[in-house]
């Protein structure tokens, strides 16, 4: 298994990467972030990333009732 990722990570750290290998690393990428996203929001409860942590705090905030959506 450690061999796998290896040859992976080597790949995907190539100067010339094919389109598959590209799909795949940001694959990997995104789930990776969500994974950090979440144990951060876990751990601290806070959402660790920018942009989609202010926009999911937002709708948690409006979910609750403690924020208003800003309409008249």
């Amino acid at each position: 298994m450690l061999l796998v990722v290896a040859r992976f990570l080597v790949t995907a750290a190539a100067s010339e990467r094919s389109v598959a290998a590209n799909f795949q690393l940001a694959v990997i990428l995104a789930a990776f972030a969500g994974v950090l996203d979440s144990v951060g929001f876990v751990a601290v409860s806070l959402y660790s990333s920018h942009m989609t942590g202010m926009v999911a705090s937002a709708a948690d905030h409006l979910a609750a009732g403690s924020m208003s959506s800003g309409t008249a």
